[in-house]
């Protein structure tokens, strides 16, 4: 969910790319992280992951969102 995010797209769109160029314990890295949607994609699939924002709203969605996470 990207409530509150000027530019929300659906995860499926990380995903894909994710999956077709990385390999689980590789390292994504999103400097425009936004809410969090490629940190959380990441996680899923098991990757480890780095998000760079500069936006405090922004920053609190995303580990919102990467505690959801199991």
């Amino acid at each position: 969910n990207t409530v509150g995010h000027t530019a929300p797209f659906p995860e499926d769109i990380p995903e894909m790319a994710i999956r077709y160029y990385t390999g689980v314990n590789d390292l994504v890295v999103d400097i425009f992280n936004g809410s969090g949607t490629t940190c959380k994609v990441a996680k899923k699939l098991k990757r480890n992951y780095i998000g760079f924002e500069i936006n405090k709203e922004y920053c609190e969605i995303s580990e919102q969102k990467l505690k959801e996470i199991k």
